[in-house]
């Protein structure tokens, strides 16, 4: 293990033409945050369904059974949680908690994952997770 990995300094990566500043991330507060981001969704399309019920008893009802039912919780959520750390959104928010130490006006708009370089993605993923080796274009 380099020294940059083990004090999580910054390594300069290219991201579409630009210089960026790329650290490790850590894991378990990212998958927390995914987590978050699943039930977060859940929600909003619970929200959305109940905004359609006019009768205010009938929507907290809905509401009620919708959350208890339809959130997930445990095994469910973690299995929820892998599939979106490794979808579009899921990596994109990888990338951005990789950059935003050294580029904290970082958004979800600067890094629109149609038009990024797939190369470079996955360079900064395999090195913001701590991965080393070949694929990595890296001097430590």
């Amino acid at each position: 293990m380099s020294f940059n990995s083990m004090a999580n300094l910054p390594v300069e990566m290219t991201l579409n033409g630009k210089k960026v500043l790329v650290r490790q991330v850590k894991l378990l507060g990212y998958f927390g945050r995914a987590e978050v981001a699943v039930i977060s969704k859940q929600l909003e399309v619970i929200r959305e369904m109940a905004s359609h019920i006019v009768n205010v008893d009938e929507r907290v009802a809905f509401m009620t059974r919708a959350v208890a039912e339809a959130v997930p919780s445990g095994d469910k959520l973690r299995e929820r949680a892998d599939v979106y750390v490794r979808s579009s959104e899921g990596i994109q928010q990888f990338l951005i908690e990789s950059l935003k130490t050294d580029q904290p006006n970082i958004t979800k708009e600067d890094l629109d994952m149609d038009l990024l370089d797939k190369a470079e993605v996955k360079a900064i993923v395999d090195y913001g997770l701590g991965k080393a080796g070949g694929s990595s274009p890296l001097a430590d």
